[in-house]
């Protein structure tokens, strides 16, 4: 089953009295019939929440997802299993950033995805004409995973570039 992500970009139109996420835009992930969906706590206070699908994610966004990216191939059984613990997980051992959490997820199930698949990605990567996120699964991958917090522009380049090489 394909991998979506769902990118919504900070509005343009934030006032005063804005959520968080207008103010910021969001990213979520839905693998096989899990969401993923992390929500820093509004106005600066401590806490966190989860969305537990597309639905309840419009409904706090106020609008549709402006992109939804499908992947294809990933290892969506490793990344339930990240996110099972993302929901153990204090949000400020997260750096806070549901970004972060995406992108954490989505290099699970490509590095973790059936040997084949990653080296088709390979494969793809190198004959590739534009340089990827990805480059051979190699360091620049792992170091751009690693450099957290994300945010929602950097999710969507992210996930455009697996989906290319899924």
């Amino acid at each position: 089953m394909p991998t979506t992500v769902y990118v919504w970009w900070p509005a343009e139109d934030v006032t005063a009295g804005s959520s968080v996420t207008a103010r910021s835009g969001h990213v979520a992930v839905q693998a096989g019939g899990t969401y993923m969906s992390y929500w820093t706590a509004e106005d600066g206070k401590d806490g966190q929440s989860l969305a537990w699908s597309y639905a309840e994610d419009v409904e706090r966004c106020h609008r549709d997802a402006d992109r939804c990216i499908v992947i294809n191939r990933l290892a969506e059984g490793q990344m339930k299993s990240l996110w099972d613990k993302y929901e153990r997980t204090s949000f400020r051992d997260m750096n806070g950033n549901g970004c972060t959490a995406a992108i954490n997820v989505l290099a699970v199930g490509a590095t973790q995805s059936a040997p084949g698949n990653q080296l088709r990605a390979a494969g793809l990567a190198i004959l590739s004409p534009v340089r990827s996120l990805k480059v051979a699964l190699d360091h620049d991958f792992r170091e751009f995973v690693m450099s957290g917090p994300h945010d929602p522009g950097q999710v969507e380049e992210f996930a455009g570039q697996l989906s290319y090489l899924f």
